[in-house]
C-alpha cells in the first residue's frame, strides 16, 4: 500500500484486475500508477481491460487516451485500434472513430479490418 517501488507492485495489480476486475483496492492502485511516466501505460491498459469489463465505457477512453500518450512505437496502433473500434460500436461517434483509425492507419495501413473500417 505504500508504493515505494511502483514497479514491483504493478504485475500484481495487473493480474488482480485480471480476475477480480471490480476490486476497488486495485483500482486505487492502479490509478496512483498512472502518474508513474514509465509504467503509466500499463497501469491504463490493467484498468481500461477492467473497466471495459465492468462496461464503463467512457472510462475505458479515458484510460486508452492515457494509454495513447505514454505508448510509443507499434503498440501505438493497436491502441488506437482498440479505442477506434470502442468509439465506433459502443459509444457511434463515428467521426471520433474515423480520426482514430485514419492515426492508426498512418502508423500501419498493412491491416486490412482496420482499412475496412476507416473505409
Amino acid at each position: 500500500t505504500q508504493l515505494h517501488e511502483p514497479e514491483k507492485c504493478l504485475p500484481h495489480v495487473e493480474a488482480l484486475l485480471a480476475v477480480e476486475p471490480h476490486n476497488s483496492d486495485a483500482h486505487r492502485v492502479a490509478g496512483k500508477l498512472l502518474v508513474v511516466k514509465g509504467i503509466a501505460a500499463r497501469a491504463a491498459a490493467a484498468l481500461a481491460t477492467a473497466q471495459e469489463r465492468l462496461g464503463n465505457d467512457a472510462e475505458v477512453v479515458r484510460l486508452l487516451t492515457i494509454e495513447l500518450e505514454h505508448t510509443r512505437g507499434p503498440k501505438r496502433r493497436e491502441v488506437l485500434r482498440r479505442l477506434g473500434i470502442l468509439k465506433e460500436e459502443r459509444l457511434r461517434d463515428l467521426p471520433g472513430a474515423f480520426e482514430t483509425y485514419e492515426a492508426a492507419l498512418g502508423l500501419d495501413a498493412g491491416d486490412d479490418e482496420l482499412r475496412s473500417r476507416y473505409a
